[in-house]
């Protein structure tokens, strides 16, 4: 099955039993609002508007710069003006202004290059500039007095007297009164028109007589003449132009092919020069001709691509506003050219070898997927520029989710149809610690491969030698070796458990889940498949860590999610698809033989185990209205001795469920993930049950594919899919197939204290790390010793730090040490740890001085400060402090 066929139905994703944390006193998280944290995601791209475009060759090859209404990009400070070099975007110039960057231009006076921007601005990279100013590469300078109005467009053109810089616009605040063409000839700047209307766009165009500046607009009058909205200079007198236009011009733009020359014009006219021309239109020299009448171009431009220059225009639409392509007859939509907002500018950039397009606007996502104001577009590849940030997800679709604490810290691993989390190649699964990707690859780079990478379920089972990552799903090979559809990951290496089989057709793992039968813990797996690791086992096996195991002829199709529950005739192991089956240690049973829906075919997709008010039970979700012809809608329940439906307050279909403590003071809940509408409600994605009902845990969110969730501990519930944006009270929050879902304004100890052994007369140390959401404001840290509040002194600096650090500790220092984080809703305790001093010179924090201390010692022999072989703290390490390590040598 390809990946893209298993990203399109609802599949299992099965993942490790719940992630506990040891948290202290986790005190009234549930006075903070529940909704999507905002504290997780790097800010993707621009953090404003993209208003202008402009390509410039330089030495070292062509140089894009964006020109816009930001302040930063990626999360670098920028202002305004943001050049890209390739790999990053950089300031142009002091990263100061006060107002927004609308157009940009290039022109040589003669003595050197320059880069002029106009816009809403009053000063510049600190200098004071009226809405226009020139870079020269390394600061800003005013252009003489400054624009009168509001500019529009600029370009750089020769009217006869020298390459000077054109300016058109409208009054001050976009007054039509004073709108104006403006030239700015080296030194002063010379009004060449007053007209009664906003001055939109300009373009030099020849039609055989040599060049003029065309402008357009929505004045009817200029320099005191009656000209209709399009007007031409030709460096001494104005004149109409191709009969002008019955309604505004807003955008040209000149497209040279064979020798022959075009212009388009865009705007809200219906009739040019006598010509019925809606919205858009093209001049041969003697006539307009109609291009669409799909609405008004938000911008037009002339782009060479490498296979020479083509005209293309932001187009309105009902849903995305579309780059589309002219091709002579008729415009092209481009793939991946569809962008959730306003396009404002067309360029290109260089990727490589070729030529990439590329969109600014007011947009946060393109095609779904984060943006961030410039999108690139590409037959089989799209996205901002650059492609990824570091911190903010996926380039695809997540399927499996796995959170687990390593070494104090929380991180979570991801499964699913993707290349790059992050700014990390990943191809299938990727490693997520609070702050950076990483990718599961071996020590020569090798990580998961095939036709299809995709990881569709993950687990943790320790088979003897330790607790390690098992991925399922599409792949065929793990660290270079044939690993058909299952591998096992250690922490450095990838190694293969017994590839899946199905003679002529393409098998799939689709479910883990660890379980104990009664026979000591195993890894069940599940999918499309009839032997694993050459033993014969249709759909369903088991891992001891030393052999496969089969389940008789085992359940019929492909199985979707498998889970260990005792109904009260001891554990069992159960299976879901088109049915729910149940093992009974000598054949499958189902107890429900087919799921449906209203229009055929239905499925169960999701097994939780959860105990609520009234016992445990097997919770079922997927995409059924009945079972066996019986009322059973989306979720159902299973006692052991019944079904029950639970789907009345919800329709759609359910891809998980998860069991999970928002701290709310509602204790434990059952959560489910999918294409979920409450009844009554707007499609949300993610619901909770109430006991009564379904409710929407997470108001507006837009729906997912394929999607997962489990809990993090600490009121966290992680969420994945395909989605590229959620929604809360609080408004949009852009995530690429992961997101955060709990008490926003709460602290989130990601990174505990971890016990610490040192020497007499060392530094110790402790760390905590949070994420803390912006709507929270800043954390309150409190190191506590036994419980009682620490206080900064000659030896103890960082007490209400993140770090706290005791020098030259003594044993009167022992104890259990924890810090308290807080936020203006809640205060949230770390996990106690503990501080042990050992003698003198207990390098190694072994409670003995012996020779891996001594050789320790010698091997930070030389200078060196603030570390534990300096033992009398003079900043280096010498026969002093060997002498004081052999003195102590017989302390135990």
């Amino acid at each position: 099955m390809a990946a893209e066929h298993l990203l399109a139905r609802p599949i299992a994703l099965a993942l490790v039993a719940m992630l506990t944390l040891t948290l202290g006193s986790d005190a009234s998280p549930q006075n903070c609002d529940l909704g999507w944290h905002r504290g997780l995601y790097a800010q993707y791209g621009f953090d404003g508007p993209v208003h202008a475009l402009l390509e410039q060759d330089a030495e070292s090859g062509p140089i894009l710069f964006a020109g816009g209404e930001f302040s930063s990009v990626t999360g670098v400070p920028l202002a305004g003006v943001a050049r890209w070099d390739g790999q990053v975007w950089c300031p142009v110039g002091p990263v100061q202004i006060d107002g927004a960057v609308t157009g940009l231009a290039r022109y040589d006076d003669g003595t050197q290059a320059w880069l002029v921007a106009i816009g809403t601005f009053n000063s510049i990279g600190g200098v004071p500039a009226t809405r226009v100013a020139r870079f020269d590469g390394n600061r800003w300078e005013a252009m003489g007095d400054g624009l009168p109005g509001t500019p529009k467009s600029v370009m750089a053109h020769n009217d006869g007297s020298g390459s000077a810089i054109f300016v058109c616009g409208a009054g001050p605040d976009d007054d039509p009164a004073g709108s104006f063409v403006a030239k700015w000839s080296g030194s002063t700047w010379t009004t060449l028109a007053d007209t009664n209307d906003v001055v939109h766009a300009m373009v030099a165009f020849d039609q055989g007589a040599g060049e003029r500046l065309v402008v357009g607009g929505a004045f009817t009058t200029l320099n005191g003449q009656s000209l209709l909205r399009l007007a031409q200079w030709d460096g001494s007198a104005w004149t109409t132009f191709a009969g002008g236009a019955n309604k505004a011009v807003t955008s040209l733009a000149v497209l040279e092919t064979d020798g022959n020359s075009l212009l388009f014009a865009g705007g809200w006219f219906t009739i040019l020069g006598g010509f019925a021309a809606k919205y858009a239109a093209t001049w041969n020299g003697s006539w307009w001709s109609q291009m669409g009448s799909s609405g008004v171009p938000t911008a037009l431009a002339v782009i060479d691509l490498g296979d020479g220059p083509a005209l293309y225009a932001g187009k309105p639409q009902v849903y995305q506003d579309r780059v589309e392509r002219w091709d002579g007859a008729n415009w092209i939509m481009l793939p991946y050219g569809a962008f959730g907002g306003v396009v404002h500018a067309i360029g290109r950039v260089r990727e490589g070898d070729s030529w990439r397009l590329i969109a600014g606007g007011e947009f946060e996502f393109q095609f779904n997927r984060r943006a961030g104001s410039l999108g690139r577009i590409g037959e089989d590849d799209w996205g901002a520029l650059p492609p990824l940030a570091p911190g903010v997800g996926v380039n695809g679709t997540v399927t499996a989710v796995l959170p687990r604490i390593e070494d104090g810290r929380t991180v979570i691993y991801v499964g699913g149809s993707f290349t790059v989390a992050g700014d990390v190649p990943a191809k299938g699964i990727a490693r997520w610690d609070g702050s950076c990707w990483s990718a599961l690859v071996d020590a020569s780079g090798q990580g998961l491969d095939g036709k299809s990478s995709t990881v569709a379920a993950l687990a943790v089972y320790d088979d003897g030698s330790g607790p390690a990552i098992y991925a399922g799903g599409f792949f065929d090979t793990a660290g270079g070796v044939p690993s058909k559809r299952l591998a096992r990951w250690d922490g450095s290496s990838w190694s293969t458990v017994g590839s899946v089989a199905l003679p002529g057709g393409d098998p799939a793992v689709l479910g883990m889940r660890v379980g104990d039968l009664g026979e000591g813990q195993k890894l069940f797996i599940t999918g499309r498949f009839t032997s694993v690791g050459g033993v014969a086992a249709k759909n369903v096996a088991a891992w001891d860590g030393a052999t496969w195991e089969a389940f008789g002829e085992g359940p019929p199709g492909e199985n979707y999610d498998v889970e260990v529950f005792d109904d009260g005739n001891g554990p069992a192991l159960f299976t879901c698809n088109y049915r729910l089956n149940r093992w009974n240690g000598v054949e499958w049973v189902p107890l429900v033989a087919n799921f449906q829906t209203a229009s055929g075919g239905g499925s169960a997709s999701a097994l939780r185990v959860w105990t609520d008010d009234r016992g445990p039970a097997l919770w079922i979700g997927g995409a059924f209205t009945q079972a066996d012809g019986v009322p059973l809608k989306y979720v159902a329940r299973w006692d052991g001795r019944s079904l029950e439906s639970f789907g009345d307050s919800i329709s759609g279909s359910v891809t998980s469920l998860a069991v999970h403590d928002a701290g709310d003071g509602a204790g434990e809940s059952l959560f489910a993930v999918g294409s979920i509408t409450p009844v009554g409600g707007n499609q949300t994605g993610l619901v909770r049950w109430t006991g009564r009902e379904w409710t929407p845990a997470a108001v507006g969110t837009v729906p997912w594919t394929g999607g997962d969730a489990v809990s993090l501990g600490q009121g966290r519930l992680v969420v994945c899919g395909g989605m590229t944006l959620v929604d809360d009270d609080n408004g949009p929050v852009l995530v690429s197939g992961l997101a955060i879902w709990g008490p926003t304004g709460a602290p989130w100890i990601v990174a505990q204290p971890q016990d610490t052994m040192v020497a007499v007369g060392s530094t110790a140390s402790f760390a905590v790390g949070t994420i803390i959401d912006p709507s929270a404001g800043a954390a309150g840290f409190q190191w506590r010793r036994n419980g009682a509040p620490l206080r900064d002194d000659d030896r103890i600096t960082g007490s209400t730090t993140d770090t706290l650090m005791i020098a030259q500790a003594d044993p009167d220092d022992e104890g259990d040490y924890d810090v308290e984080v807080a936020t203006e809703c809640a205060t949230v305790a770390s996990a106690s740890v503990h501080l042990a001093v050992g003698p003198l010179g207990d390098l190694d924090g072994s409670g003995l001085v012996d020779g891996a201390d001594l050789g320790l010692l010698l091997s930070a022999w030389g200078p060196c400060a603030d570390c534990n072989a300096d033992l009398n703290h003079d900043g280096v390490v010498d026969g002093v402090d060997l002498g004081l390590l052999l003195a102590a040598w017989s302390v135990g």
